[in-house]
C-alpha cells in the first residue's frame, strides 16, 4: 500500500481500507490525530460493516459507499485490532 496522505496539524486524518483475501489491510496512522474511515471498492461483504471497540466504546458503520465514513477520535500510540460485523475479517490500525 502506498502512503501517499498528508498531515496538517489539527486535521482529521482520512484512511481508505482495502481488502486482502478474507482480512483488511493494515492501516498505520499518527496519534493524538482525529482519524475519518472509508472502504475502496476491493472490500466487499460484511467486511463492509466495520467495527471497532476501543477503551469500552463502540464504534460501528456501514461503509456502503465511498462518501460513507466512520470517524474516530483521536488515539495513542499503539495497535488496534478491529473486525467486520459478523467477526470474520480482521485489519489492525497501527497507531504511532
Amino acid at each position: 500500500i502506498v502512503d501517499d496522505r498528508k498531515i496538517i496539524p489539527g486535521e482529521i486524518q482520512n484512511v481508505v481500507l482495502s481488502q486482502n483475501g478474507f482480512n483488511y489491510n493494515d492501516v498505520t496512522v499518527d496519534a493524538d490525530k482525529p482519524i475519518s474511515l472509508n472502504a475502496d471498492s476491493s472490500v466487499s461483504g460484511c467486511l463492509r460493516s466495520v467495527v471497532f471497540n476501543i477503551d469500552g466504546k463502540k464504534y460501528s458503520k456501514l461503509l456502503k459507499t465511498p462518501d460513507d465514513t466512520l470517524e474516530l477520535p483521536s488515539l495513542s500510540k499503539g495497535t488496534y485490532s478491529f473486525s467486520c460485523v459478523m467477526g470474520m475479517g480482521y485489519g489492525k490500525l497501527i497507531v504511532q
